[in-house]
């Protein structure tokens, strides 16, 4: 199974063509890429003043973690043709784009079967006809056939555990049952911590571990990051924070399809054991920017994850966004990105990043649902889709400590 069993949970992101026209980016805000004797010169400041003085007041700036790249705020939008075609230092410039995640709510005999309490309305590992929250035409053995594989490799569920998958959506619920032990934890930020002296003891009163003293102990820029990081409110003037709790449940919805244990409560994941890194970036309403995907990808590629799930996506193309993912697969990340949500064929209407070229790693997915034939939401494409799997009424873990619901869409594929 490998890899392809990680690969469960994508996104429902591309806003239908009859809905409220939303905004495409943040006003004011874009990502520019500069040359790289300016991005290390102690005048980028005063280039990014002269340059942006003309389109308003310059507001406020940042240096991204990919070498080059700048976030910029500006009082007024500005022409990004001028912008380049004017100053020679600027490689790229794009607006900072959002992305949004966009899920419905939808109130044979084995010798190894999981206990878990809700098992029975999974009907995507076996399918029996069964009954879940009303009735559905079902197709017996319309599944994805995981008994048979857990039961052909008795210790596959656990085959998983020393792989790390980023989960980069709306953040993972840290205190849920089913959830809380497959938590990533990174090494740097975990173990033994003394305080050295009063201010220590100040900063971090009763602290004793890496992962609550408020230092930068892996000196990645991040303070206390032990399970991941929350790159919501990530800006010109904030670099996030290690919250990365979901308040929303999308994130959530994906990591119990990936990794819920196997405890005799809730559901189970396709994995007993995975690492789970929650790398939050689309907030409770579920939009995110490009600045901060970028950051959350680049964040994945250097704590050295397997696989980057990627639940989010829209319809407007980014080459930042695109040398991000490059570099990613790159360095060996498997990168999973969902067909979209919009009974569209994406080889003719494409959706970002599942249409993404020439990208080592990559995975497009489309739902099905109990029959085994296309969800009716799903998006497809000969050319640019790659497999699917079962994505309607899904069943998985939410917000609450003991929180479960139903979802459907490419994320959940």
């Amino acid at each position: 199974m490998g890899f392809i069993n990680l690969l469960v949970c994508l996104t429902l992101f591309i806003t239908p063509l009859h809905s409220k026209a939303k905004n495409m980016a943040i006003k004011g805000e874009y990502v520019v890429k500069v040359t790289e004797n300016l991005a290390v010169s102690s005048n980028v400041n005063y280039f990014f003043q002269k340059v942006f003085e003309k389109n308003g007041k310059l507001l406020g700036q940042k240096a991204l973690s990919t070498k080059g790249l700048f976030l910029i705020k500006t009082s007024e939008d500005i022409s990004l043709k001028k912008a380049i075609g004017n100053n020679p230092e600027i490689l790229l410039i794009e607006p900072n784009f959002i992305y949004r995640n966009h899920d419905e709510i939808v109130s044979d005999f084995f010798d190894f079967e999981p206990i878990d309490e809700k098992f029975k309305y999974q009907w995507s590992y076996n399918n029996t006809q069964q009954t879940l929250n009303q009735k559905y035409e079902m197709t017996r053995g319309a599944d994805m056939k995981i008994l048979e594989a857990w039961n052909e490799e008795p210790r596959s569920i656990d085959a998983a555990k020393d792989v790390v998958v980023a989960v980069i959506d709306t953040g993972i619920n840290k205190k849920h049952e089913d959830l809380k032990d497959n938590l990533w934890e990174n090494p740097g930020e975990h173990g033994a911590w003394q305080p050295r002296n009063q201010d220590d003891v100040d900063r971090a009163p009763g602290c004793w571990d890496k992962s609550c003293n408020k230092l930068d102990d892996d000196g990645n820029g991040h303070v206390d990051d032990l399970h991941g990081w929350n790159y919501v409110k990530f800006s010109t003037d904030n670099n996030g924070d290690a919250d990365f709790d979901d308040d929303q449940g999308h994130g959530s919805h994906c990591a119990g399809v990936i990794g819920a244990a196997h405890n005799e409560k809730g559901i189970s994941g396709i994995n007993n054991k995975v690492q789970l890194m929650a790398l939050k970036f689309l907030s409770s309403n579920g939009e995110g920017t490009l600045a901060g995907a970028i950051e959350a990808i680049n964040y994945a590629v250097e704590k050295k994850a397997d696989v980057i799930n990627a639940s989010w996506g829209g319809n407007q193309y980014s080459r930042l966004l695109h040398e991000a993912i490059m570099e990613a697969g790159r360095s060996g990340v498997i990168f999973v990105a969902a067909a979209g949500n919009s009974s569209l064929n994406n080889d003719y209407f494409a959706s970002y990043p599942a249409n993404l070229k020439m990208v080592p790693g990559l995975v497009s997915v489309a739902a099905t649902e109990f029959n085994n034939q296309r969800a009716y939401f799903s998006n497809f494409g000969k050319r640019s889709v790659h497999l699917s799997a079962p994505g309607h009424v899904i069943m998985s873990t939410v917000l609450g400590k003991r929180g479960y619901n139903y979802l459907s869409g490419t994320s959940m594929a």
